[in-house]
């Protein structure tokens, strides 16, 4: 039986509604509201078809407005998908990152966080703290929404990621020489 970290499935493709059945907690994935209305109707009904054939949880794209997720979760459950729905944040790391994958996904970003991150793209340590708040308050404001989990989008870079952590109170310091074990 393979693992459920394997079975993140992009949207239209029908090996995703078929795997589903075969495994023991999949996970699909979600794109948040698109510009056309009808591909938004057409995504949140395939996304229905991926959790009708099994999926446990949906984990979105990233994205960086939060009432566009809340709406999102809105329209999922008027369309009958009840499993856990997990936002995708991607912690912003750098200018040219950030930039690069906002394009690359289309994702709609608040002007606020737009002029935030242009007065401080030339210096990256600016940057990293602008990430660190700008993830720590999307945190907070689902979380205040009743949101009971995220998913974080690391790019294998810690810094930010933890500062988010910490600014949630969710970090906890290891005694040095010690590790986790991995089962």
């Amino acid at each position: 039986m393979r693992s459920w970290l394997s079975t993140c499935s992009f949207s239209g493709s029908q090996l995703a509604i078929s795997e589903c059945h075969a495994l023991a907690h999949p996970c699909v994935f979600a794109l948040p509201p698109r510009p056309s209305p009808q591909d938004y109707k057409g995504e949140i009904a395939y996304l229905k078809a991926k959790v009708d054939a099994g999926a446990d949880f949906i984990i979105t794209q990233m994205f960086f407005d939060v009432e566009v997720f809340l709406q999102f979760v809105r329209d999922c459950r008027a369309a009958g998908i009840a499993v856990p729905i997990m936002p995708g944040l991607m912690l912003i790391q750098s200018y040219p990152g950030f930039k690069r994958m906002t394009n690359f996904c289309k994702s709609r970003v608040p002007d606020y966080i737009l002029a935030e991150l242009e007065a401080v793209k030339d210096a990256d340590d600016k940057v990293r703290e602008a990430g660190i708040k700008i993830g720590a308050a999307m945190c907070k404001a689902l979380m205040a929404a009743g949101v009971k989990g995220l998913h974080l989008y690391t790019l294998n870079l810690e810094f930010v990621t933890y500062g988010v952590l910490r600014e949630l109170g969710l970090y906890r310091e290891f005694p040095e020489g010690t590790a986790l074990e991995h089962h």
